[in-house]
């Protein structure tokens, strides 16, 4: 005599199934952005203080440093081989602006596309020098991860890699202000903070103290957030392209260790077997 099927069982184990395809399917909404191993955000000083020669070294520093062969190694050594990066300029307290938009860098092409864009951008205004509104609206400009509205990609790494001028460090607002940006923007979601600048010999020492007391900060898999003063534009366009290979080569190296979210075929493939179960009740 034939064994009975156990219904009771097979129908406790559809509706587990049909739960967690209808659970996933509602969260879709995420895989509409593109995964990327990390979201990297170069926050530019253009302040009275920022010559036109030297926001025309840092932007042509940074689109020779993306296009470079060992930058571009390090991006394809992450899980993904990818990663998003975005240029936003900054000034006085209610001057903020995206001067490229989030584009992503997987190769030489994509790379090359970027610098451009970078030679491209145009300084939009100058004035004074207010880091905390700037720290507050480059997280704001990492999307969900950080609490803000969806950039189109995701990331296991956020970085903000700020450049500035070697002038009096911000007086406005204090100190204790930018300690409170600085720790609100590592407490949403960012991994990373440096700080890149130029500044004369004797004003080194002074300027390392300011920034990695009151601006750099966290670490990423082992990579500590640090200052770097330059005394020459040599160095200091030299320091933009170290940094920013150590920077990718640590959120690459992150996101060896992260989990892939579910694909959408996925899940796609998880919801035809829950109707096909349902069908033959």
């Amino acid at each position: 005599m034939p064994l009975r099927e156990n219904i009771p069982s097979r129908r406790k184990a559809l509706t587990g199934l049909r739960s967690l395809v209808f659970t996933a399917l509602a969260t879709s909404q995420m895989f509409a952005q593109t995964e990327v191993d990390t979201e990297l955000v170069l926050l530019v000083n253009v302040s009275n203080g920022v010559t036109t020669t030297r926001f025309n070294d840092i932007m042509t520093a940074f689109g020779d440093a993306m296009t470079s062969s060992t930058i571009l190694d390090a991006i394809q050594s992450g899980r993904t081989g990818s990663i998003a990066a975005s240029v936003m300029f900054w000034s006085s307290a209610n001057r903020q602006a995206v001067g490229v938009p989030w584009m992503q860098i997987s190769d030489l092409t994509s790379a090359t596309n970027f610098a451009a864009q970078l030679a491209a951008a145009a300084r939009p205004f100058t004035g004074g020098s207010a880091l905390a509104p700037a720290l507050s609206a480059a997280t704001n400009h990492f999307g969900t991860e950080t609490g803000g509205p969806e950039n189109g990609f995701l990331s296991s790494s956020q970085i903000i890699s700020l450049t500035t001028n070697g002038n009096n460090p911000p007086a406005q607002p204090g100190p204790s202000t930018i300690q409170a940006a600085r720790d609100a923007a590592l407490a949403s979601g960012v991994d990373l903070i440096d700080v890149r600048l130029q500044a004369a010999a004797r004003q080194n020492q002074a300027r390392l103290d300011y920034y990695n007391t009151n601006v750099i900060g966290s670490t990423i898999d082992g990579v500590e957030a640090t200052t770097v003063v330059s005394n020459s534009r040599a160095a200091f366009r030299a320091s933009l392209s170290g940094s920013l290979l150590t920077q990718i080569n640590a959120g690459a190296q992150a996101s060896l260790t992260v989990v892939p979210e579910p694909s959408i075929p996925l899940l796609t493939g998880l919801a035809a077997l829950a109707f096909g179960l349902r069908r033959r009740r």
